[in-house]
């Protein structure tokens, strides 16, 4: 088994983000069509820890913090929905306020999406019995 780096660059606005009562946060971001090989990419990343980073404009990225993909829903049209799940002790809070929301007149902008990833061998060493 090996290690994997992968970073994953997308453009999407904002699907709207809810912290629980037990620290749960909850981050959807929508993409559209044009993303739709990158947001599949990011199969390769479920149930593994990614650290995500937003980039509004040409501001500075900033951390919003260490997620997992919840899930992904693509529509009949390309378009995407990738839903990240945290801990809020993980999770930049205070920085998804600054994430532009759909009624602002710049609503997108940049995704990053870091993770290791452990890939199996191809089988080539294989035990003899």
């Amino acid at each position: 088994m090996s290690l994997q780096k992968f970073k994953i660059v997308l453009v999407g606005e904002n699907g709207g983000y809810s912290q629980t009562a037990n620290g749960v946060v909850n981050v959807t971001v929508k993409t559209a069509y044009s993303e739709l090989v990158k947001v599949i990419r990011l199969q390769q990343l479920l149930n593994v820890d990614c650290f995500v980073k937003c980039k509004v404009g040409a501001g500075t990225p900033f951390k919003l913090g260490m997620f997992k993909i919840h899930s992904t829903q693509i529509d009949g049209d390309g378009a995407a929905k990738i839903k990240f799940t945290g801990i809020s002790d993980y999770v930049e809070c205070n920085n998804l306020s600054s994430i532009p929301l759909t009624s602002d007149d710049d609503k997108l902008f940049k995704l990053m999406v870091e993770a290791e990833v452990e890939m199996e061998d191809d089988g080539e060493e294989m035990e003899e019995e």
